[in-house]
């Protein structure tokens, strides 16, 4: 019962400027990266059944998504968000500057992992961000995802702190730290927000 009562979760936020340091990625299997619309809503959300992510939803509030396919099969997916979205692992909307963006829900099918499919997924992200001039990239992840934060690792970005989530019954908590003053005032400002779900 108490722990239905006290949730608790430490998670890394990374950062990358663009378009320093270049990377390239080799999977070790044939992918294709492609930019998915809206009219593709269904396909994912039949695809990524599993998760409560209302695609045309993302869409509408100006996410981008961009999959990678096996043989017209999707494998994975990273959405892209521009200025304020939510985060629903700790309850809270981040905001971010004009000029970056955050990378989220990503997700690699199962079998696909360990592929080199999600290094090759942020290459592809990094040049599409760059292309439209994009300073800066951050992802988030929870600090016993490895995987995760390997490929963000392999990708250029570096941690500039921890975000961590504490849920009391309804209170909810939150911890910031950071490497630098400067990453400090990012991630206040990035979770600074008030408002929730």
């Amino acid at each position: 019962m108490i722990s239905g009562l006290l949730k608790r979760e430490k998670y890394f936020v990374l950062e990358k400027t663009l378009p320093n340091p270049c990377f390239k990625a080799e999977p070790k299997v044939e992918v294709d990266f492609r930019v998915v619309q809206y009219d593709d809503s269904p396909k994912i959300a039949d695809t990524f059944r599993q998760f409560k992510i209302n695609a045309k939803e993302l869409f509408r509030f100006g996410n981008i998504c961009i999959v990678a396919e096996i043989c017209e099969n999707l494998v994975h997916w990273s959405w892209i968000a521009f200025n304020e979205t939510y985060v629903s692992e700790i309850a809270r909307r981040i905001l971010i500057s004009s000029d970056s963006a955050y990378i989220h829900a990503v997700y690699t099918v199962p079998e696909y992992r360990g592929l080199g499919i999600a290094p090759k997924a942020l290459e592809k992200i990094c040049s599409y961000l760059n292309d439209r001039g994009i300073k800066k990239a951050y992802i988030y992840t929870h600090c016993g995802n490895s995987p995760s934060l390997r490929a963000a690792h392999k990708a250029g970005f570096q941690k500039i702190g921890t975000i961590t989530f504490i849920k009391v019954c309804k209170l909810k908590l939150y911890r910031l730290k950071a490497k630098t003053g400067n990453d400090y005032h990012t991630l206040k400002s990035m979770f600074s927000i008030e408002r929730t779900r």
